[in-house]
């Protein structure tokens, strides 16, 4: 790759590249933003639902035949949706250019050790991983051939710097967030905000873990909140479909939506890892998807 050529494609790479953005669709109809993922999965259920994943496909108008792929996962965290995502690059990109690393565990002699051996290879993979620390110390080491690198992953997954900084505008609207670390702190936010139905959830929280839904302010005194940095929220409301709870899961790659799909659940936390279940979106919501995913990642690239 020429060396202008290779500039540019790293530009784009430091950029939210490849977006999983979830939205709610509340009583009124309107779009509201829950979160933005760095490691977005449901590329299967995509193509279970829909008959292709369009997600890769999109990505094959932004890497050439000689782009190398390097997945980076544990034997923990390697489950069917990586193995499936590891599958459908080896089809797109070549079984030649697209290899996997599975490691034992996250200590920092691991992850030190992975480090130099990618830079002592002779070519540069694109690095596709989950790992923070990794994205961290390849940063460090001037490495920037990754898929949301660093800087992404970091403000994803802190849910209080994201919620301050992203804006609702005619596309989508941002649900009053508000930042506590104990259950005093808690009770304080809500007498002060006369919060009623509030969702209660880690700051660095990931797929539904310790997630919680009050309807009445008295439930607050059968919970026992661990010693982290959590997050309050005003309820959104949502017309249930078929009485299951339901969200959306958005994709945009290099800044272009490129489809959706839909979780539900009986248990208000949908997502697939807790037992939720995955479905096609009508159509006639795709225009406001479309609209409010592309905004969300606009802005989350002017943060960087």
């Amino acid at each position: 790759m020429k060396s202008k050529q290779q500039n540019n494609f790293k530009e784009k790479l430091k950029k939210y590249f490849m977006a999983g953005v979830d939205f709610l669709i509340d009583t009124e109809g309107k779009v509201v933003f829950i979160e933005a993922n760095s490691y977005p999965g449901l590329f299967r259920a995509l193509e279970q639902k829909y008959g292709f994943c369009k997600p890769i496909n999109e990505m094959k108008k932004t890497f050439t035949n000689e782009n190398h792929f390097l997945f980076i996962e544990t034997q923990k965290t390697y489950d069917t949706d990586s193995k499936y995502k590891y599958k459908k690059f080896k089809e797109f990109f070549g079984s030649d250019k697209v290899k996997k690393e599975i490691i034992k565990d996250l200590k920092k002699e691991t992850i030190e050790n992975l480090k130099d051996k990618i830079l002592k290879l002779n070519y540069c993979p694109i690095i596709y991983t989950p790992f923070v620390k990794l994205k961290k110390i390849l940063l460090d080491n001037n490495y920037h051939y990754i898929l949301n690198p660093y800087p992404i992953t970091k403000l994803t997954i802190n849910k209080s710097t994201l919620y301050s900084k992203i804006k609702s505008t005619k596309n989508f609207k941002v649900p009053n967030s508000y930042s506590f670390k104990t259950k005093s702190a808690l009770l304080k936010i809500i007498k002060e905000n006369k919060l009623n139905k509030i969702v209660i959830k880690p700051q660095n929280g990931q797929r539904g873990k310790d997630l919680y839904i009050i309807n009445d302010l008295k439930e607050l005194k059968k919970i026992r909140l661990k010693k982290q940095d959590w997050i309050v929220q005003e309820k959104i409301e949502i017309n249930k479909i078929n009485n299951n709870f339901w969200d959306i899961r958005s994709y945009v790659i290099n800044n272009n939506f490129c489809g959706m799909i839909g979780r539900k659940s009986k248990n208000p936390a949908v997502n697939v890892s807790l037992g939720g279940k995955t479905f096609k979106i009508p159509n006639d919501l795709e225009e406001k998807i479309k609209k409010a995913s592309e905004d969300v990642v606009r802005q989350i690239n002017k943060m960087l």
